[in-house]
């Protein structure tokens, strides 16, 4: 019989490295990229693992010993917020989404409603997208679900997080996109530096290490992906990757 020490030797899993890039100084000294597990919501620390209710002389278990959420943050990598951003919500006449950063060189943008408004009505909707100050390469071809942090807010009735799949072998970017609803009345709200924005979940059982790294603002614009197509430009991006990547033989390297 073969040594199952031996077996696992052999059929080892490897790990997946995430390399994260950034020019922006404050978010890498301060706000790196991390496992989620590590910037679990204040109240976590707070909530007993075990509590009674009136009149109960047995213990009974809390939110704190859902294997669900405690799996969910250790295996996933969280995307903090680096600055502060308050957001104004124009009312429905205007219907229009104002941003302003903290560190005044942030950005965010808005999609036209022709993108998506047969989804939703434009005249209750807008979309916001944050742009993110990281460029995240992988050379395995895994994926990662990028899903809304809900246990790290309550602010839910600001926006609604926009979930979705993302390969970063062959795109690189990360940035969040939601969509907000137009009322009678203009509100606003803010979103605070420190705080989770997303919350990325690879698609595998492989253990994911995170590398942050500090560049030049030309080498992070290497680490864009090629524009170079009106449409499909993932596609066309994938397809080149993977064209380039055969032998002459016709094997795959």
């Amino acid at each position: 019989m073969l040594n199952l020490s031996i077996m696992n030797f052999f059929f080892k899993r490897s790990k997946i490295v995430l390399d994260s890039f950034t020019h922006n100084q404050t978010a890498h000294e301060l706000f790196p990229l991390e496992q989620a597990n590590k910037n679990m919501p204040p109240w976590w620390k707070f909530t007993p693992t075990f509590t009674r209710m009136n009149g109960d002389f047995f213990d009974t278990s809390t939110i704190k010993s859902c294997r669900g959420v405690i799996e969910s943050y250790q295996n996933a990598i969280s995307i903090p917020m680096w600055s502060d951003l308050a957001v104004q919500v124009n009312d429905k006449n205007t219907r229009t989404i104002q941003f302003q950063w903290a560190d005044y060189q942030s950005q965010c943008e808005s999609h036209h409603q022709f993108q998506w408004e047969t989804w939703i009505d434009p005249l209750q909707w807008g979309h916001m997208k944050i742009i993110t100050p990281w460029m995240i390469h992988t050379k395995d071809d895994v994926r990662f679900m990028m899903v809304d942090p809900v246990m790290n807010r309550t602010n839910f009735q600001d926006y609604t997080f926009l979930h979705g799949a993302i390969d970063f072998k062959h795109n690189h970017s990360c940035n969040v996109n939601t969509m907000v609803s137009f009322s009678d009345t203009v509100r606003d709200f803010k979103l605070t530096a420190g705080t989770t924005l997303a919350l990325l979940v690879p698609l595998s059982e492989r253990e994911v290490v995170i590398k942050n790294h500090l560049v030049s603002k030309e080498e992070y614009d290497r680490k864009k992906i090629k524009m170079f197509t009106f449409n499909g430009i993932y596609q066309a991006n994938r397809k080149l990757a993977e064209k380039k990547s055969k032998c002459p033989f016709g094997f795959s390297k």
